[in-house]
């Protein structure tokens, strides 16, 4: 759970040893301060990103995965980046990281989630309300979402593309299966891949833009 002040690796040190607490996300940005809870709790201990700009870093440093916001937006290429990097594939972990920079800055020009909210919605995931505390989006700012939004989810071809759910999916196959069904659950599961590349041109897949 949150708790709402910083803990210092040597309180995390002594946590570590307590049966219930197997791990910590640690988003301070700060690979030395994850170095350092790593070296004090031993291998055994989970740290987990908690700040998507410096993931690949720290998992380069012994961490073990991420805690994302990017990844609702643009799952794949994370799920991709993080496995690299654990992998210890420094070079594709770079390159793939590199394509994802924007998102990790554009989906914090407001406090998380809004952003993230925000290019959900327009991705057709979830629904466009928002409670407060938290306000929509500001638009000043919308284009700086869209924008990262695109160069993101057009990081890798796919086989299937789809925008919304139930009966107001669209599909498009680039070679569809001989028993495609076009149930709901079955949509779900491709929203993964939506609207990511229109390699077959302008009239077979929606942009990122175009998803209402």
């Amino acid at each position: 759970s949150r708790t709402a002040c910083d803990l210092l690796p040597e309180t995390v040190e002594r946590l570590s040893f307590h049966p219930q607490i197997i791990g910590i996300k640690e988003a301070t940005g700060s690979i030395e301060r994850g170095a350092e809870i790593l070296g004090r709790c031993g291998d055994d201990f989970l740290l987990l990103s908690g700040d998507d700009a410096t993931c690949r870093d720290l998992i380069g440093a012994g961490a073990q995965g991420v805690i994302t916001v990017t990844g609702n937006v643009a799952p794949r290429l994370m799920h991709e980046m993080v496995e690299a990097a654990l992998a210890s594939d420094e070079a594709g972990a770079r390159e793939l990281d590199e394509r994802l920079a924007g998102l990790h800055t554009a989906l914090f020009v407001e406090s998380n989630p809004i952003p993230v909210k925000w290019a959900l919605s327009r991705l057709g995931l979830i629904g466009p309300g928002i409670r407060l505390p938290l306000v929509p989006l500001a638009q000043p700012h919308e284009a700086t979402v869209l924008a990262a939004a695109n160069a993101a989810i057009s990081a890798a071809p796919i086989d299937v593309c789809c925008c919304g759910i139930g009966e107001n999916a669209h599909l498009a196959f680039n070679d569809p299966p001989a028993d495609f069904a076009t149930d709901e659950a079955y949509i779900v599961v491709q929203l993964d891949d939506a609207c990511r590349r229109q390699q077959f041109g302008e009239g077979w897949f929606p942009t990122f833009d175009a998803v209402p």
